[in-house]
């Protein structure tokens, strides 16, 4: 499995460490996003084959004090060559 999480790009110096605390590797991609017709700086993280991501998302959503946390989950195979 693949999830892509979609987050406000802030406060990433504790999501870095909320992703190390679950986490042995990881990928952070800054974007441009729009919630409810604001622009905003996003970060996308990309993790693969955890089963931890609720637990996560929980923890980004109370750091940046955040309704919601956008999930999205591929199946898919990860191989490293």
């Amino acid at each position: 499995m693949l999830a892509v999480l979609a987050t406000e790009d802030v406060n990433r110096e504790t999501i870095t460490a909320i992703l190390d605390k679950y986490l042995e590797g990881y990928t952070l991609v800054g974007a441009k996003g729009v919630w409810r017709g604001v622009p905003e700086n996003s970060l996308l993280i990309y993790i693969s084959g955890v089963s931890y991501v609720n637990e996560i998302v929980e923890a980004i959503k109370v750091q940046n004090n955040q309704e919601s946390v956008m999930v999205m989950t591929f199946p898919c195979n990860i191989e490293f060559k």
